[in-house]
């Protein structure tokens, strides 16, 4: 297996959320959309490009275990090992992460970010990004008390094409986030959670 190594660059992941307030409201259904990049999009190549995911009703179902995770690989050259190390990346946010900053309430804003490696090496080139969600399945006595796991995870794996271009447009994350686009089975993924 190659080592990888994971340094602080100019790549960020976004994770934009819609938390209003702490109060558990099941059931309830979570949300999870990538809204950047999009799906069989050409982009400028750059140093900074973001992946930016949105959680709709995040506040309804906190605190949870949720993970997130994404990689982005080129598909322009094979898997081996003269490939440079840039062309495969992971990041993830994963719930410790979360459950050590936000144990007792949402996160208090509605972007957070990860500072990652440098997924595309500001290069023209195909690529794949890859991303799962998982929510444990729990279960709540009241909405507020977690009386015991329920059967397996949530679990939700999509994937998306991109590009990158001379020529192309640069990335524009407030023209994709404001578009409103239609979700669909590679860009969205719900989890539904009952009491």
């Amino acid at each position: 297996m190659r080592h990888l190594s994971f340094v602080r660059s100019t790549l960020q992941l976004l994770v934009a959320g819609n938390v209003v307030n702490a109060v558990r409201q099941l059931p309830a259904e979570l949300e999870v959309d990538l809204i950047f990049p999009r799906d069989n999009e050409t982009y400028s190549p750059t140093q900074l490009l973001p992946i930016v995911f949105g959680f709709n009703n995040l506040d309804a179902v906190w605190p949870l275990d949720i993970g997130l995770s994404a990689s982005v690989m080129s598909i322009g050259d094979d898997l081996n090992e003269t490939r440079p190390d840039w062309k495969w990346r992971w990041v993830g946010l994963l719930s410790d992460i979360l459950g050590t900053d936000f144990r007792d309430s949402p996160p208090p804003t509605q972007y957070l970010h990860i500072d990652s490696v440098n997924m595309t090496n500001g290069t023209a080139d195909s690529f794949k990004l890859l991303w799962e969600v998982k929510l444990p399945y729990r279960c709540f006595t009241n909405n507020d008390t977690e009386s015991r796991w329920s059967n397996g995870p949530g679990y939700a794996s999509r994937g998306i094409f991109f590009q990158t271009a001379d020529g192309a447009h640069r990335p524009d994350i407030e023209a994709a986030a404001n578009s409103c686009d239609e979700s669909d089975e590679n860009t969205s993924v719900a989890f539904s959670r009952q009491m």
